[in-house]
């Protein structure tokens, strides 16, 4: 029928169609897959990668995936960034071989910066040190929630230090970071002669993934660099009055033994222990997603 012929698109406009077709049906089901996630976990940032901007109230800001756990058992499985970085972290990827993208720091960043609203007001003004900080994310978040914070990260990853200076880039109350172990503490890396106590140091997931050394020196180094009612900080699962708070913290505990027998989810009661003799003691206990902790010490 020629009638029906003439209202036929051009040839060039009916490929161009069955494209978009085919894309859409590509596309679409992710970005649905991603927007009707629970905001709990989703996290919204103005810059980072591993991202997805498929549905954003906002062009600017762009919507980020979670990836699977590294050693915190909080992992849920949504989504895994592309490329592995560590095979023994597969929760830890890279996209530009600098700034590492971290599953459980996408997760727990935003419940940890809630506490942390509750015990320092927006217009706090001095000094915090974020122990083993690793990829950056946390630092970056917490920077712009306080600029009035100069804030100094650490980590013992030459890896990680690159990532969180590649994260923190422009922000200007983030010092570059700096490697510091717990265990074997080079003082002058994160306090200068003279310099003020910090108002606040926090650490995530580390209790559980070290020697209990590194526990007992994070207290030493609470007790040094924090100023007389300074705030600590420490995320991650732990044991309370010898129980596991959820069966798979118990079977994550055996997970981390077998994998070295020096670590393993700690008791509440042990953390108060190592901090009562130097002045620090628990201030708060705060239950957290997925079976987590967030202990709030204080220092006398």
């Amino acid at each position: 029928d020629t009638g029906a012929a003439s209202l036929r698109p051009p040839l060039c406009m009916q490929l161009r169609a069955s494209v978009v077709s085919r894309l859409l049906l590509l596309v679409a089901p992710s970005c649905l897959a991603w927007t009707t996630l629970p905001s709990r976990h989703l996290h919204l940032s103005a810059s980072g990668f591993a991202s997805r901007s498929c549905s954003s109230s906002s062009p600017s800001r762009q919507l980020f995936a979670m990836s699977g756990p590294i050693l915190d058992g909080s992992g849920n499985g949504l989504d895994k960034p592309p490329l592995r970085v560590n095979n023994q972290n597969p929760g830890v990827t890279s996209e530009d071989g600098v700034k590492l993208f971290s599953g459980p720091a996408s997760r727990n960043m935003g419940p940890i910066l809630d506490i942390l609203n509750g015990i320092l007001p927006a217009d706090t003004k001095g000094s915090a040190i974020a122990i083993a900080e690793g990829s950056g994310m946390h630092v970056e978040q917490y920077a712009r929630a306080y600029p009035g914070i100069v804030f100094k990260p650490t980590d013992i990853d030459e890896g990680a230090l690159r990532s969180i200076d590649a994260y923190c880039q422009g922000l200007p109350n983030v010092r570059k970071a700096v490697k510091f172990d717990t265990m074997e503490p080079a003082w002058d890396a994160v306090a200068e002669e003279g310099e003020a106590g910090a108002k606040l140091m926090y650490v995530v997931n580390l209790c559980h993934i070290s020697p209990w050394a590194a526990t007992t020196g994070l207290f030493a180094a609470a007790a040094r660099l924090l100023e007389s009612g300074g705030h600590l900080c420490i995320y991650g699962p732990f044991k309370v009055e010898g129980a596991f708070t959820s069966d798979g913290n118990r079977d994550f505990d055996q997970s981390l033994q077998s994998r070295d027998a020096a670590w393993g989810i700690r008791d509440v009661s042990e953390l108060q222990e190592a901090g009562k003799p130097l002045g620090i003691t628990l201030e708060n206990t705060h239950e957290m997603p997925a079976n987590n902790l967030l202990l709030h010490f204080r220092k006398a």
